[in-house]
């Protein structure tokens, strides 16, 4: 999906902090949840994160929600960031040497709504990663040369619907559509995609980490509470 970033009236949000109160960084919702709650037209997962099927969670790599910060580097491998600004400006960001517990990116940026994954796919229209891997669903968001927002979801280990993509694949297929830079996000059972329109719906078929036959799901499948999603807000028809 193509998302034109000088759209007038387009916003985007990401899951917000617990708070100081709460348990953790985030409370887990599936993106099916996080659309619904927030009146929003499209939603993916975003952020890596603690796996532990607690209502609450800790995130991995970089986050940030409408301007306040919601989970700062750590020491894992999901060092690489996008961050969309306020006035929508996106720009992918990596996280300095000993920037671990900080906010700082490479290049600076005024941190809006940020998300984190790894690895890094494509720079300037060169894949980064190696042709071999297995394969996963997968997730992953891109900027285009001409300023569009891609956001990709590829579903996985379902043999009688998709077996996954590698990186490498994830990464060639985002570049033929027009990525120029691309993240992978978190995958496997969180990859997930809602549209709503108007009502949400899960568009592809997620599912749990592991089956123990293929099932041949059809969608919604069995959505993942994830710990941070990412939703955009589409002006109305005559509205942009």
């Amino acid at each position: 999906m193509l998302i034109a970033l000088d759209t007038h009236g387009l916003r985007f949000t990401t899951t917000p902090s617990n708070g100081p109160d709460a348990p953790r960084e985030t409370w887990c919702e599936t993106t099916f949840e996080f659309v619904k709650k927030t009146g929003a037209q499209i939603g993916i997962n975003a952020n890596y994160f603690i796996y532990d099927k607690e209502s609450h969670t800790e995130l991995i790599g970089l986050a940030a929600s409408d301007g306040t910060v919601v989970s700062p580097w750590d020491k894992s491998i999901s060092r690489y960031a996008l961050n969309i600004t306020r006035d929508n400006k996106a720009v992918f960001v990596v996280r300095p040497e000993n920037a671990e517990g900080t906010v700082l990116t490479q290049p600076p940026t005024d941190l809006y709504n940020a998300v984190s994954g790894r690895p890094m796919l494509l720079r300037d229209g060169t894949v980064l990663v190696e042709e071999v891997g297995e394969r996963h669903p997968r997730t992953g968001i891109g900027i285009t040369r001409d300023n569009k927002l891609m956001l990709f979801v590829a579903d996985g280990r379902q043999p009688s619907h998709s077996v996954g993509m590698t990186f490498y694949e994830m990464a060639t297929v985002m570049r033929e559509h027009g990525a120029a830079d691309a993240l992978a996000l978190d995958g496997g059972g969180s990859s997930t995609l809602v549209f709503a329109d108007p009502d949400p719906r899960v568009v592809n078929v997620p599912m749990p980490t592991e089956l123990p036959v293929d099932m041949g799901l059809q969608a919604p499948g069995f959505e993942r509470p994830n710990g941070n999603n990412l939703v955009v807000f589409v002006p109305e028809k005559g509205n942009e």
